[in-house]
């Protein structure tokens, strides 16, 4: 077990996903370290931010997902960004940033085939 992880809560599911998840890797070709950072729901802002932080803390690598750190929708209902924005923000920044970036696309299950697809590959 990695020590940076021992304050974190491991009743967390998405900890223990993590951790089932490091067990497939060689030792020494993969590390985990998990930051305690509360959401502050800035949208691709906040994901330059997590960017920096995770750069700092020697981070070469950053997952971003679909609608990453959005507030969700505004009071019409309308989502207050795009679904990737967070990802076209930090790659347009790339350059600067110097962290690479793991897009992740929001992905829908296919009970016909027992798998899981990108939703943009459904349609």
């Amino acid at each position: 077990m990695n020590a940076s992880i021992s304050y974190i809560n491991r009743s967390s599911s998405r900890v223990r996903v993590y951790e089932a998840i490091m067990t497939k890797y060689p030792n020494g070709m993969a590390h985990l370290a998990l930051l305690p950072l509360a959401m502050r729901m800035g949208g691709p802002r906040e994901a330059i931010w997590h960017s920096i932080i995770r750069k700092n803390f020697g981070a070469t690598h950053f997952i971003v997902g679909r609608d990453h750190a959005g507030p969700g929708k505004n009071s019409a209902g309308a989502d207050f960004y795009g679904p990737y924005d967070a990802q076209h923000l930090l790659v347009k920044y790339h350059e600067e940033l110097k962290i690479d970036m793991v897009p992740f696309q929001q992905m829908t299950y296919l009970p016909g085939t027992d798998e899981y697809q990108p939703v943009d590959e459904g349609e």
